[in-house]
């Protein structure tokens, strides 16, 4: 009698989660179905998840071109931080695809410092790399967040600081040696330790305007060389 109770009980409580996910998932893609309106074409979509974003170019037609592998291991996405992968290519999905239940947002931050190419030249440049099955991957060298920017600004030299989340790392990283040095050495923060946590947090906080400040430079060198 009491394990008939006990597993109706854990019954419903399962059944519960199951539709809690799936109203969670239904809310998710009505929201990205709301946002992805509001995107133009040759607009940078990101694609939240957790502990990391993914991002594409939005081609129109709730199409999106963006540096994927649906089917990469979890060990094939660490491997990416030390060598490049060709395991990795560009490619055009429906966004719906691509989603996975994580939620949307057409991300223009980038906008307000950079001066976005004509929509055509955007789009012919997606449609090229696609055309061309370009392959290739690297976290830190040339990540989906990467070709996005490369499409949309035409912004290739300064690929360090065009990724939010590379730059996220030495900040990081930063915090990391800061706490295992004071929770675990159990010694008092050294100025060294400061000196990286502050210059990780102003790159990190100023890096658009770092990126536009080095990208007006390389036009005004651009000029005088011709």
């Amino acid at each position: 009698m009491y394990f008939m109770i006990s597993r109706d009980i854990f019954g419903f409580h399962f059944g519960k989660v199951l539709y809690a996910r799936k109203r969670m998932t239904d809310n998710v893609s009505i929201f990205n179905e709301r946002e992805i309106r509001k995107a133009k074409n040759g607009e940078r979509v990101q694609f939240l998840r957790k502990g990391y974003s993914h991002w594409a170019l939005y081609v129109g037609q709730d199409l999106v071109v963006h540096l994927w592998n649906p089917h990469i291991s979890l060990l094939g996405v660490i491997t990416t931080l030390v060598w490049w992968s060709t395991a990795v290519s560009v490619r055009q999905d429906n966004y719906r695809a691509v989603e996975r239940g994580s939620r949307i947002k057409i991300n223009r931050s980038m906008d307000k410092y950079l001066t976005p190419l004509p929509e055509n030249t955007i789009l012919e440049n997606a449609n090229r790399s696609l055309a061309a099955n370009e392959c290739g991957y690297n976290a830190f060298l040339y990540n989906c967040e990467h070709f996005v920017n490369k499409c949309r600004f035409g912004f290739w030299r300064y690929n360090f600081l065009s990724s939010e989340q590379i730059l996220a790392l030495p900040f990081i990283f930063s915090c990391f040696l800061l706490a295992t040095e004071v929770f675990l050495v159990r010694q008092f923060i050294s100025y060294e330790n400061i000196i990286v946590l502050v210059f990780a947090s102003v790159i990190y906080i100023c890096r658009l305007q770092l990126l536009a400040l080095l990208n007006w430079f390389s036009k005004i060198i651009i000029h005088f060389l011709r």
